[in-house]
């Protein structure tokens, strides 16, 4: 829920927890309620987006700026994970 926070810095704090799960952090690239800056760090972060599940959650989310979306798409197209 503190991913969620209206405080950009509380966000990221969440994010950057060494206790978060792969399935949270899942679940946070497809949200559309989350800070912009949280879905560019998950998609900027290799060992967060790994798995193709989470490539294709982000690709999805419309919060995703263009150019990382491409990039996303394209190893999602290969079939190969980041």
């Amino acid at each position: 829920m503190l991913v969620r926070d209206a405080n950009r810095l509380v966000a990221m704090a969440v994010i950057r927890s060494p206790q978060i799960t792969g399935m949270e952090i899942q679940r946070i690239a497809g949200s559309t309620n989350v800070c912009d800056d949280v879905i560019r760090y998950i998609a900027n972060s290799r060992g967060l987006q790994q798995g193709l599940q989470r490539e294709a959650a982000l690709v999805s989310n419309p919060k995703l700026r263009s150019a990382s979306s491409l990039r996303l798409l394209g190893l999602l197209a290969s079939g190969r994970s980041a």
